[in-house]
């Protein structure tokens, strides 16, 4: 999806630099982001994002409900024994799965169906939390901000404020995305980079978008505003993301 063009500047009819291609990193959230800037006029721009997002699924609920299996009574055990009547192992399938690992499933479902007490349903459970958590959710997004120069402070500040025709998540999230454009601090990477610095303000904390909670893009939870900038430093791109199964989500 993105090229290896390295990042290139451009003027504005009001000889302002603006930021002409660049490749975004942020490794905290497990952002790739393609940016394309054009003027709009003498002090404005419009950027185009392209977006790829690897995220981890949501397993909160899964880990709380395993838990639970450790301390309820037998007559809840049982009860949920019962539901499990009807598991077929031969149905069992699960995308992208190699014959080998489908044949792994089955013989775990097979030995589960014969026991059938406490600690045969926790370690079913205990192995399907430990797949979901080898397995992310690669989604692509597109969408566009306008950003006008503010000369009191030498940035590009995003004139959008995260609309929901911008971007389909701050419809999903009630996401207000303040944003702005500005050089990168470090001397060695001054001359030609961008950081995104993006302070994202949720009103929907409780709701989720392809799997992935609405509250972790809240940055005022991880205390302020969250930079993405070129592959260095705290920007890093060598995190390992231990994504043994993936799930992908085309999005917009």
């Amino acid at each position: 999806m993105f090229s290896l063009d390295l990042p290139t500047n451009s003027m504005t009819s009001s000889g302002i630099e603006y930021p002409n291609y660049q490749v975004l990193v942020n490794n905290k959230d497990g952002y790739r982001t393609e940016m394309r800037c054009h003027e709009k006029s003498g002090i404005t721009i419009e950027c185009s994002f392209e977006q790829m997002v690897i995220r981890h699924l949501n397993t909160e609920k899964d880990e709380k409900f395993l838990e639970s299996l450790k301390t309820e009574d037998n007559h809840y055990i049982q009860a949920l024994l019962k539901k499990t009547e009807v598991l077929n192992c031969n149905n069992i399938h699960r995308e992208g799965e190699t014959e080998e690992e489908l044949s792994w499933d089955k013989e775990r479902c097979r030995e589960f169906i014969k026991s059938k007490n406490r600690a045969s349903l926790i370690n079913f459970f205990e192995k399907n939390l430990d797949r979901t958590k080898q397995t992310c959710i690669l989604s692509h997004l597109k969408f566009s901000e306008e950003f006008r120069y503010d000369p009191k402070k030498s940035r590009w500040m995003d004139e959008t404020l995260g609309s929901e025709e911008a971007n389909p998540v701050n419809r999903a999230c009630g996401l207000v995305n303040i944003s702005y454009l500005e050089k990168d601090p470090r001397e060695e990477y001054n001359k030609f980079s961008w950081n995104l610095v993006a302070n994202n303000i949720v009103t929907k904390k409780s709701e989720s978008f392809f799997g992935a909670r609405c509250s972790l893009l809240d940055t005022t939870a991880q205390g302020g505003e969250v930079s993405y900038g070129v592959g260095s430093g705290q920007y890093g791109t060598s995190t390992l993301m231990n994504c043994k199964y993936i799930n992908f989500s085309e999005l917009y």
